[in-house]
């Protein structure tokens, strides 16, 4: 499963910033409950630590949810020299 490398290869045309990409589903466990939630974790690394800004991260998580048909999707973004 390439879900990562398909995003990262979409949202490079945009944000040439972002350099790398990491996705999992994987399970989010809250102290207080007995369940637990799957959710999209999308990890961006990016070379331009001018662009980690709140207006930016609401449009790219807001085009992931869209992407991945999901509305539980936490992003992160990482810088890197």
């Amino acid at each position: 499963n390439l879900i990562g490398k398909e995003i990262l290869n979409e949202i490079n045309v945009i944000y040439p910033q972002i350099i790398n990409c990491s996705y999992a589903e994987t399970f989010l466990f809250d102290k207080n409950e007995e369940t637990y939630d799957i959710i999209d974790l999308i990890v961006f690394q990016v070379n331009d630590i001018d662009f980690i800004n709140n207006d930016e991260r609401i449009k790219i998580n807001n085009w992931l949810k869209a992407r991945l048909k999901s509305n539980r999707v936490k992003t992160y973004f990482e810088y890197v020299e």
